[in-house]
């Protein structure tokens, strides 16, 4: 290639490279093929967006300030393409010498190398779990296709619009998974500025399940990317959400509108069979303990934490893993060895998790990473600032609990616990309805040890439940109350769920005594 530069010629050499392979290229020369993904126009250049299966490079066309650079080029076109690569004050240009349609006999060729190519970029290795477990063994190939279709978002450049739940358990998986997207998004995006902001977004959920509201959103923020950027239909990834009947609609909203759904949770879906749940129908992609015959012990976070060491490097997995569990009371042999592994305590694993609550509580919708991961990661004097005044905090409302907290001896021996959450909550403040009644079912089980315990907190129109583990194994189950209230109960509007032990039901404030009522005769009954 001949090019002049004022009274200088130089002759340069044009090499046909993958994309790939020029991301980290700082000058040179390239050919390069692939398909149109968008045309931006700015007030300086045009910006072109262009993917081969292995990468996306955005490079640009200059004709005149605001003017539409080669516009016969259009979205959607199969382009053989020459990129000048240079470098000016640290900042990578990548300029369009010439570019032309593919011809149409050529065009079918490349589109199975393309084709190709993103099936091998997709691709994921296998990796021994951090713990050993048939249980999770069980799951690794649901885990592997999970991870692959995260991957090949990335690579083909769909948005990747992350939802959890706020709580440890959804905190430690998704920031698990966030370190190795953003790794990813920056290895094949790398020919593209504000790569991160345009294909991932994070958002955690005070619900333990995939909102209308959210999925509204979501619908709503694919749709404006879509006309702004030219942008895919983003993968929606929920972690400790999207396994119950709860989620179906929102999962069917986001499936009318082209959006791909994966689902990482370990809440009871309901009747398994042939390895298969209700959400199954609709989601593309399905990780959950109870499809292999296992429970919800292995957290949503231990899960993702596996799932993102699929993809790349986590920084001391072991310890997230651990946390998870701890933050959701997690038992059995997967929990004793990652805590294990962790080199933690269970009493300092509680101290980071309840100072992780108090974090997300006040961070609501917000998406920090940071400060988290701080205290995940164990900043010492982060964490003993906050669990001091935190501690404070706990005794001050144990004793409010203690003090407005009224008990029961049902007749089959039951302690059934309730506190008015209303009365003994103060708005907005830590802490809030689910962990009030977590310490009051504490100060009861302690009370009453030995004892089936069975405790709800009401306000107007919910309620709040937490059981003993003995609770469960005489047929309690928060998520079989629900539908017993929906059957005999319509006009109550009652919904929720959660896990067995915990969970939540909201209803119209009508419906409040006769609830606590149905409530009380099915404990009764167990």
């Amino acid at each position: 290639m001949i090019k002049q530069i004022g009274n200088i010629t130089i002759k340069t050499t044009t090499s046909k490279k993958k994309i790939k392979d020029i991301l980290s290229r700082d000058f040179g020369a390239y050919g390069i093929e692939g398909k149109v993904e968008s045309v931006r126009q700015t007030k300086g250049p045009t910006v072109f967006t262009i993917s081969d299966g292995t990468g996306t490079l955005e490079c640009t066309g200059f004709i005149a300030p605001g003017k539409r650079a080669y516009p016969d080029i259009n979205d959607g076109d199969m382009v053989a393409a020459t990129i000048q690569v240079s470098k000016n004050n640290d900042k990578t240009r990548r300029e369009i010498e010439s570019v032309l349609k593919v011809s149409d006999s050529m065009k079918s060729a490349l589109v199975e190398r393309m084709a190709e190519a993103l099936k091998n970029q997709a691709s994921v290795d296998d990796i021994d779990f951090i713990v050993k477990s048939e249980k999770m063994e069980r799951l690794k190939e649901k885990m592997k296709s999970c991870a692959s279709a995260i991957k090949r978002a990335i690579v083909e450049g769909s948005p990747i619009y992350l939802r959890h739940h706020a709580d440890v358990d959804g905190y430690t998986g998704a920031l698990a998974l966030e370190q190795v997207i953003l790794k990813l998004i920056s290895q094949y995006h790398a020919g593209e500025n504000d790569a991160a902001y345009k294909y991932y977004n994070r958002t955690p959920s005070k619900a333990p399940f995939y909102e209308y509201a959210d999925v509204i959103r979501d619908v709503a923020e694919s749709s404006r990317a879509k006309k702004r950027f030219g942008q895919k239909a983003p993968l929606v990834l929920l972690v400790d959400n999207g396994s119950t009947a709860e989620d179906i609609l929102s999962i069917r909203k986001a499936k009318i509108y082209g959006l791909k759904v994966a689902v990482i949770d370990h809440h009871n879906p309901g009747k398994v069979v042939d390895g298969k749940t209700g959400v199954d129908e609709f989601v593309d992609f399905h990780v959950n303990p109870y499809l292999v015959g296992a429970d919800k012990n292995i957290t949503a976070g231990m899960l993702a934490v596996e799932t993102a060491r699929i993809l790349g490097e986590v920084k001391e997995p072991a310890l997230l893993c651990a946390l998870s569990g701890v933050g959701d009371h997690a038992k059995g042999v997967e929990f004793e060895q990652y805590l294990e592994k962790s080199g933690k305590t269970v009493d300092y694993l509680k101290k980071i998790a309840l100072c992780v609550d108090f974090e997300a509580h006040y961070l609501r919708f917000m998406a920090d990473s940071e400060v988290i991961c701080d205290l995940m990661y164990g900043n010492e004097k982060l964490v003993d600032l906050l669990y001091d005044e935190l501690s404070v905090k706990i005794e001050e409302q144990r004793q409010v609990c203690a003090h407005y907290m009224k008990e029961k001896v049902l007749k089959n021996g039951i302690v059934l616990a309730t506190l008015d959450l209303d009365m003994t909550t103060r708005r907005g403040e830590f802490p809030q309805a689910g962990k009030t009644i977590g310490l009051a079912h504490e100060i009861v089980c302690e009370k009453n040890k030995g004892k089936v315990v069975v405790s709800v907190g009401f306000g107007s129109d919910f309620t709040t439940i937490r059981a003993s583990a003995d609770a469960e194994e005489k047929g309690f189950d928060v998520n079989k109350i629900v539908v017993s209230l929906k059957e005999k109960m319509p006009y109550s509007a009652a919904e929720g769920g959660g896990h067995e032990v915990a969970g939540s039901i909201k209803f119209v404030a009508g419906a409040k005594d006769e609830i606590l009522k149905e409530f009380t005769d099915f404990v009764e009954g167990l």
